[in-house]
C-alpha cells in the first residue's frame, strides 16, 4: 500500500524595503534613524500596498520607525488588521557613522567604509552593530512570525540591511555577500518558509506578485 506523502506548508513573507527616505539624507548614513519618507517615498510605499492588494494577508509586521509604519498603514489601510511593531526588524545601528557622508567615514576614519563594505559580516562602527549582530535579531524574529503565520501569507516593511540579511540566508549566502544585493526602496521581496530554518528567494524587487506556492528565479531551498 503506498504511503501519501503531504506537500511541505508553505509560508510565504513579502519582505517590504522602505520607500525613498528625505532628501537632505540621500547619500548620508542614517541606519536606525527615524528619517522620514519623501513625497516619493509615501508614493513608493502606496504602490507596494497596491500591488499586495488582493494577498490574503494574515498580518503585518513595521519595525517602528516612521518609514516602515508608513507602508505597514498603507497595507493595512483596507484590511482588518493593526501593525505589530516588531523592533528586531529595525534598521542596522551604524553607532558613530551616523549622519556622516560615506566619503566622510573614508575621509575621517582611515577608509573603514571601504574596509566594512568588503567584509561587513563581523565589522562593526564604534558604538553600533555588525552584520551578524543585525542577523542575530533578525532570524529569530522572522522565525518567530513565521511560526505564528504558518501556512499563510504576512508581510513586514523593513530596512535595506534587514532585508539583505533574510536574502543571504535564503540564498545560502555568507554576509559578506549582502552588500552585493540589490535591495531597492520601495520594494517587495518574497521569501517562503519550507521549514524551520529554510527558506527560499521566490524574487526580491518584483513588480507583480506571483502566487502562493510558486516561486521564480535561480534559488534553491537552504
Amino acid at each position: 500500500m503506498r504511503t501519501s506523502v503531504s506537500a511541505p506548508q508553505i509560508t510565504r513573507l513579502y519582505l517590504l524595503r522602505h520607500g525613498q527616505v528625505e532628501a537632505t539624507w540621500r547619500g548620508k548614513i542614517y541606519g536606525d534613524l527615524d528619517v522620514a519618507l519623501s513625497d516619493r517615498g509615501r508614493r513608493d510605499a502606496e504602490r507596494c500596498a497596491h500591488q499586495l492588494e488582493n494577498v490574503d494577508l494574515a498580518g503585518v509586521l513595521s519595525s517602528g520607525l516612521r518609514r516602515s509604519d508608513y507602508g505597514a498603514a498603507q497595507l493595512t489601510r483596507d484590511r482588518e488588521l493593526v501593525p505589530v511593531v516588531e523592533p528586531r526588524l529595525r534598521e542596522i545601528d551604524r553607532g558613530a557613522w551616523r549622519g556622516h557622508t560615506f566619503a566622510e567615514i573614508d575621509r575621517d576614519h582611515a577608509g573603514s567604509w571601504s574596509r566594512w563594505s568588503k567584509a561587513p559580516e563581523h565589522r562593526a562602527p564604534v558604538s553600533g552593530e555588525s552584520l551578524a549582530d543585525l542577523a542575530r535579531r533578525v532570524r529569530p524574529a522572522l522565525e518567530h512570525w513565521a511560526d505564528r503565520f504558518a501556512g499563510r501569507e504576512w508581510a513586514a516593511v523593513g530596512h535595506s540591511w534587514v532585508v539583505r540579511v533574510a536574502v543571504c540566508d535564503a540564498l545560502g549566502l555568507d554576509l559578506n555577500q549582502a552588500p552585493r544585493l540589490d535591495i531597492r526602496t520601495g520594494s517587495i521581496n518574497v521569501l517562503e518558509r519550507l521549514a524551520p530554518g529554510r527558506w527560499l528567494c521566490a524574487g526580491t524587487n518584483l513588480d507583480h506578485v506571483p502566487a502562493l506556492g510558486t516561486w521564480r528565479g535561480g534559488a534553491s531551498p537552504k
